[in-house]
């Protein structure tokens, strides 16, 4: 799920461990009760990071970021494997529904249907907006630039929150990268850290587990407890930055050919397992 063509030996086989781990997401039952936010769970959060990673790390000017070869590339990358996916969506929904798939819930579901299916809007809107975060990280000091990046998260958390009785608003919440932002700032702000400052937020990462988990634990004993959300649990503000610590791990393990080859091919794999999960989805419904 990552463009680069650089390969870093740790990153291919992080995603590797990551795509894996978003498969068994996807089937594994009772993942409230294993907290597997704290695990499994963060497998998209550690696509996120690495994505803004690279992308920092191979960043050089603004004008080269949008370069219309650039943008081809992308394009060619990502767009083949999941319209195929759309278009066998598609094929099934006729044969087993006797109907095509409205536009109407395609554009809800973020183009096609099945776990995952919002990424690419995920990955677009980090892309796109990957430049300026650079741009902004460079040139203000890292916690400035932490502190407002985490204002800017906080208020548009809370302004979903604000309208989520409104029409789709659950929808757009989730093809959006307003909960990612921090795992933006975070990738991004890696490839500047000091050993200091990865020892700094690696303690934040720790304790913002353990403090969520806290909370995460007391709702699970007493439902009308509400202290936070209890949706999309890896990824809001106050709980996105613990995916430092698996992010710390993935870089010290020494990974073998196959799961080096399973990351280098995670978005055709993620792409597949979306329509292989629908199908098995509708089958069992109907």
């Amino acid at each position: 799920m990552i463009l680069e063509t650089k390969h870093i030996e740790w990153i291919d086989g992080a995603k590797g461990i990551a795509i894996i781990c978003v498969i068994l997401l996807h089937c594994l039952p009772d993942q409230g009760k294993m907290f597997s936010y704290l695990h499994i769970g963060q497998s998209v959060p550690v696509f996120v990071f690495i994505t803004a990673y690279l992308l920092t790390l191979h960043y050089k000017s603004i004008a080269e970021y949008y370069k219309k070869e650039r943008i081809a590339k992308i394009m060619r990358t990502l767009l083949p494997p999941f319209f195929l996916i759309m278009v066998c969506e598609q094929v099934v929904s006729y044969i087993h529904f006797g109907e095509l798939i409205g536009f109407k819930l395609l554009t809800f579901e973020g183009g096609c249907l099945g776990p995952g299916s919002y990424y690419l809007s995920i990955y677009l809107s980090i892309w796109f907006i990957m430049s300026f975060v650079i741009e902004f990280v460079r040139r203000i000091p890292i916690w400035a630039s932490f502190l407002i990046m985490l204002i800017i998260s906080v208020f548009a958390e809370y302004l979903f929150a604000s309208i989520w009785q409104l029409s789709h608003m659950e929808a757009i919440y989730r093809l959006s990268i307003v909960r990612y932002l921090m795992v933006v700032w975070l990738g991004c702000a890696f490839v500047r850290f000091s050993k200091v400052e990865n020892s700094i937020m690696l303690v934040t990462a720790i304790l913002t587990g353990l403090v969520y988990s806290i909370i995460r634990y007391m709702m699970n004993v007493n439902p009308a407890i509400s202290i936070v959300p209890d949706y999309w649990n890896s990824a809001h503000w106050y709980s996105v930055l613990y995916v430092f610590v698996p992010i710390m791990f993935l870089q010290k393990i020494k990974y073998n050919d196959t799961l080096k080859w399973i990351g280098q091919h995670s978005w055709l794999i993620f792409c597949f397992q979306m329509f292989v999960f629908w199908c098995v989805m509708i089958m069992y419904k109907y």
